[in-house]
């Protein structure tokens, strides 16, 4: 790409912004690319569970991030960090600025996507409070350097994703799905659940089609086995404790509990309010946290 010389009125108010987590409804790994990445089949959608970015545009040409979770690096190790300068570098102008606050409330090492999500709301909004004016197809490419599924969160709502996750085929209808989340305490990184990973002799793609079709209609049997997660075995091999919160879960009557992404998060689906109330009871000793989420339409949103 070269710099853009059209822009938009540059703004120095601070604004909020809202980055969506995304779930996996089913995740076939199709196997290793020369490049060092696996081959993915995935529908990825993204849920109303979110964290809250804080812009504060200048024209210092400092970036300043920091992140209310001691876990997550601040400065130029944290990715909104690296979406917003790689960002000022493609329009060649060094000289913006921003600082960010990021809160929290989508959890790391769950497999919701929650880094990727917040880049994604950086560039967005990088690009409408310094001016910039950059289309989504160029977002998008700037988005695919940083991270594979950093480019699905600027557009949000129901996708399917190949490639390494960064190839978009947008699915409508948008699917409309409430269920439930399981947040435990156990961290998995993406790099070591994939290295842990143990390819089956046959992998089919995923028919996003079908699976659209079973959510409307509600059949949640047929739909169980379409929303399997390959990735699920390594995880429970890393953390054990995931088939006890699986198995606990379906004796509490859910039809359909499946891990998202690289763990350690599990959805569970269809979720009446009145049983997540039950669920927060039954795990309410064991450290997780039980949301109750709805799909949306957007990856992020200013608040």
């Amino acid at each position: 790409m070269t710099p853009r010389r059209e822009q938009t009125a540059e703004t120095l108010e601070p604004r909020i912004a809202e980055a969506y987590a995304k779930i996996n409804l089913g995740l076939r790994v199709l196997g290793r690319r020369p490049d060092g990445y696996h081959e993915i089949d995935t529908i990825l959608q993204t849920v109303d569970l979110s964290d809250t970015l804080q812009f504060r545009p200048s024209r210092t040409g400092h970036l300043r991030v920091v992140c209310d979770d001691p876990g997550i690096p601040d400065g130029e190790e944290n990715l909104v960090w690296k979406a917003l300068n790689r960002l000022r570098t493609e329009v060649g102008r060094n000289n913006l600025g921003m600082e960010v606050e990021i809160k929290k409330g989508i959890p790391a090492g769950a497999g919701l996507g929650g880094g990727s999500s917040d880049a994604a709301c950086a560039l967005a909004a990088g690009s409408v409070l310094w001016g910039l004016a950059l289309e989504l197809r160029e977002l998008e490419s700037l988005a695919a350097e940083i991270g594979s599924d950093i480019p699905f969160f600027l557009r949000g709502g129901t996708c399917r994703a190949i490639g390494r996750g960064e190839i978009l085929e947008p699915l409508h209808p948008n699917i409309d799905i409430e269920c439930g989340l399981l947040l435990s305490p156990i961290h998995l990184a993406t790099r070591e659940v994939y290295g842990c990973f143990e390819p089956s002799l046959t992998r089919n793609s995923l028919s996003a089609k079908m699976v659209q079709q079973l959510i409307v209609t509600g059949d949640a049997r047929e739909l169980a086995d379409l929303l399997n997660n390959d990735l699920e075995a390594a995880a429970r091999t890393m953390a054990p404790k995931l088939l006890e919160y699986r198995d606990r879960l379906e004796e509490l009557g859910y039809p359909i509990v499946r891990m998202t992404g690289s763990g350690s998060a599990l959805f569970f689906w269809p979720a009446p309010k009145d049983r997540v109330q039950e669920t927060r009871r039954a795990f309410m000793d064991s450290g997780c946290r039980i949301e109750l989420v709805r799909a949306t339409q957007k990856g992020w949103v200013w608040r």
